[in-house]
Order: C-alpha cells, then sequence, then structure tokens
C-alpha cells in the first residue's frame, strides 16, 4: 500500500528585503528610544516620579546631573531621528552646541 503524503505548497507574495541603509535607520532610531525608556524605568521611582513614591530628596548635584543626563538622551534621540529622516543639514546644525553641552 502506498500512501505519500502530498504536501501542500503556499505560494507567498515576496516581499522585498530591507536595504542595509533601512536595517541601519531603524536600529538607530529605536536603540535611542529603548535606551530612554531603561533609563525612565530603573530611575523612575529615585528620581523621574520621586514625589509619587515618596524617596528622600535629592542633592542638587544629583538634580544636575539628572537634568543633563535626560536632555542628552532627548538630544540623541532628536540626532538620531534627523539622520533617519534624510535631514542632515538639521542634524549637523544642531551637532556643534550639542557637543559643547555637557561643557556649559
Amino acid at each position: 500500500m502506498d500512501t505519500t503524503a502530498a504536501i501542500a505548497t503556499v505560494n507567498r507574495p515576496q516581499v522585498p528585503a530591507r536595504t542595509a541603509r533601512q536595517r541601519d535607520r531603524i536600529f538607530y532610531t529605536t536603540v535611542p528610544v529603548l535606551m530612554a525608556l531603561a533609563v525612565l524605568y530603573g530611575f523612575s521611582r529615585s528620581y523621574y516620579f520621586k514625589l509619587a513614591f515618596g524617596t528622600p530628596s535629592l542633592s542638587p548635584l544629583y538634580h544636575l546631573h539628572g537634568v543633563l543626563f535626560t536632555s542628552w538622551l532627548a538630544l540623541l534621540m532628536v540626532q538620531t531621528s534627523l539622520v533617519a529622516a534624510g535631514r542632515t543639514a538639521h542634524h549637523r546644525r544642531w551637532a556643534s552646541p550639542a557637543a559643547c553641552w555637557p561643557l556649559r
């Protein structure tokens, strides 16, 4: 007795593969957002939502550090988004003041 099972093949439409440039844009715009979410989650109780959790007050130096690092993360997200959108002129315009931001 010959019992052979017929395997049905599904013809899926061909989806064009992403180019390396598209993958890079997705990667470099996603990583800063994930970094910001990780920082928000990690410091939510002790810094960002400290009033809601009733944690002790922080020294001004910790607040300065928090503001500088948070603004740096925001700037990183803006810069990578500008490059991904092809707006490199705006990216370059922000680059000089951004490079000096920690020094002020």
